[in-house]
């Protein structure tokens, strides 16, 4: 029989499903929601590889020297940082321009902040903020504090870069172990 990495795999798949929605995603909020829904399941991608493949043979040696990788790889100590500071501390991971490009019409009440442009409204009797896209009003985003090796790069494409580490390996493991 042969050895696969099925739970990783759910987890790497679940994160570009996260992607897809992080790029049709038509504001601020949404981006966010995609972004953390991506950063959760990254994390979870090798999670529980020591207790399954622990009796595999060679898989420990091989084992410490990835984790070394991934603890030490520039790209991969940033999202892991970043995944602390906004799942555990509760940090907004984006920086966020808008651009007003020819006439545009606003109904209020309205407010812009960091999750975009905001339609209040009244619901069960309490103020709600509800991020909307509004045509002429171009949005453009990036993560925060990025490595400099990865500066210029758009969010997107650094989820992407991570994503293929962490695909890297996985092949690697079913390459060597089966």
């Amino acid at each position: 029989m042969s050895i696969y990495p099925y739970k990783a795999e759910q987890y790497i798949n679940e994160a570009d499903k996260s992607l897809d929605r992080m790029e049709s995603s038509k504001t601020i909020y949404e981006i966010n929601e995609a972004f953390i829904s991506f950063l959760n399941a990254s994390r979870f991608v090798f999670q529980s590889w020591n207790t399954d493949f622990k009796k595999l043979d060679g898989f420990a040696e091989w084992w410490k020297i990835k984790s070394q990788f991934l603890e030490s790889d520039e790209l991969c100590k940033f999202f892991r940082k970043l995944r602390n500071d906004v799942i555990k501390k509760g940090k907004e991971p984006f920086w966020c321009n808008q651009t007003i490009k020819g006439p545009v019409k606003l109904k209020g009440p309205l407010q812009i902040g960091p999750q975009g442009i905001l339609k209040g409204s009244i619901e069960r009797g309490r103020p709600k903020w509800t991020s909307i896209a509004v045509n002429g009003v171009i949005t453009t985003v990036g993560l925060r504090d990025v490595p400099e090796g990865f500066k210029g790069v758009d969010p997107i494409g650094l989820c992407e870069k991570y994503i293929n580490i962490l695909r890297d390996i996985i092949d690697e493991f079913i390459i060597t172990f089966n």
